[in-house]
């Protein structure tokens, strides 16, 4: 009853922040949220928070309710990188500097309620690690470490019956990115990477 109500009391104003500070508690800490107004009733109680301007969400994943704002080497230019807050029974949790692609509520749902993605593992983008979150204690597990893709400008991920699939955009010599009509799945049993057949 408390998540539906805390969710429900959302509400973006610019004017405070209680999110934004200059000092980020460490990933994976619950903390108190600091309400702008609370209203007591007889079962419950209602808390105001207020956001950034620049803020996303609240975005719903299940019970868990996610803020996210960009991180301060974002702005004011702008990327896809955010520092993200977990909301949960009047308390907050940081988890920070993760791409604005897991900020969808449909492809966590078709993740099969995995919170991950793919980033690079190397300055050059060929070699990249699948990272999992978990959204309770906000720890990060790499679940598919250090594995060759040359050539790649992007890469999603899909999560579906413990393998995971992949679908990169592909920028060969500086030249426009295209997405290749080929899908790579990764067996974690076997370690073995292979292109899905048509």
């Amino acid at each position: 009853m408390s998540k539906k109500i805390i969710f429900l009391a959302l509400a973006t104003f610019v004017a405070i922040n209680p999110f934004s500070s200059p000092v980020k508690a460490d990933s994976g800490q619950w903390e108190p949220i600091q309400a702008t107004e609370v209203w007591e009733y007889n079962q419950y109680k209602v808390e105001k928070v207020s956001f950034d301007k620049q803020s996303v969400g609240p975005i719903s994943l299940g019970s868990t309710v996610l803020v996210a704002e960009p991180i301060s080497s974002c702005e004011p230019v702008g990327c896809d990188r955010y520092d993200v807050y977990v909301l949960k029974d009047g308390s907050r949790m940081f988890i920070g500097n993760l791409p604005a692609v897991v900020l969808n509520e449909q492809r966590y749902f078709a993740n099969e309620k995995e919170f991950v993605y793919v980033d690079t593992s190397d300055l050059d983008q060929n070699h990249w690690n699948v990272v999992t979150v978990d959204l309770e204690t906000g720890k990060e597990t790499i679940a598919v470490k250090d594995f060759f893709m040359d050539g790649v400008e992007e890469m999603d991920v899909r999560v579906a019956d413990g393998k995971f699939y992949f679908n990169p955009s592909f920028n060969w010599n500086n030249h426009e990115g295209y997405s290749q009509g080929t899908i790579y799945v990764y067996d974690p049993k076997v370690n073995d990477m292979r292109v899905v057949p048509d």
